[in-house]
């Protein structure tokens, strides 16, 4: 609920007349309630009110909740609620409830990310590295310099049980260990170097490729 409500306007004056053709006086003086929940559960919800495109009031939840709105005679009609809902490996969704609407649930359904990481492979030979990330569609990715090494951020992408357990454990002359995070929408891997390989300032090179007989990108 926003700290200020807003300012009397004619319906309050007909809001006691009108609310006898719209479920009595509850429909104007009794606070609102939606139940808000998410497949699959357990997203992160970001909570905008807005009142004539200015924020009112954020409030940060998991899914399931319990969000209670003021009456709607202290909204007006351009009063909303902004629900946005994020979860790791899945696209992010945002939807717009009018705080006078008569809404009293809402499930968000999820879609999952539209590229996945299949598979990981390293390898190493004569001072030279590779790290080949295969996925299910073509890749939109950025090299990140760091100082223990590089990210390699994978745009949309979830990460798979398989290719996790490809990349746990992975060490050479120059990478000292690989670390998939998925952050929302997309797959941050934190490759740490070896002080040999920080010291030689070696070169990152990028390049993409595809498999047709695997339908697989590179």
């Amino acid at each position: 609920m926003p700290e200020d409500p807003p300012s009397w306007s004619p319906v309050n004056l007909i809001a006691p007349i009108t609310g006898l053709f719209l479920g009595g006086p509850g429909y104007w003086y009794a606070s609102r309630e939606i139940e808000i929940d998410t497949t699959p559960p357990g997203a992160l919800l970001d909570l905008f009110y807005v009142r004539r495109n200015f924020q009112k009031r954020y409030e940060q939840a998991e899914a399931p909740v319990r969000l209670v709105l003021p009456p709607r005679i202290e909204a007006t009609s351009r009063d909303s609620v902004t629900v946005r809902a994020l979860l790791d490996g899945y696209q992010q969704q945002e939807i717009r409830i009018p705080v006078r609407s008569r809404q009293e649930t809402l499930m968000i359904d999820l879609a999952p990310l539209p590229n996945s990481l299949v598979a990981f492979t390293h390898t190493y030979f004569a001072g030279r590295a590779s790290l080949t990330f295969l996925t299910t569609e073509a890749l939109s990715f950025r090299l990140q310099r760091r100082r223990d090494g590089l990210g390699v951020v994978l745009a949309q992408t979830a990460n798979t049980r398989r290719a996790a357990e490809m990349i746990d454990g992975v060490h050479s002359a120059f990478v000292k260990g690989v670390h998939p995070q998925q952050l929302g929408e997309d797959l941050v891997v934190r490759v740490t170097l070896t002080d040999r390989a920080l010291d030689d300032s070696i070169e990152t090179r990028s390049r993409q490729d595809v498999d047709p007989v695997r339908e697989l990108h590179s």
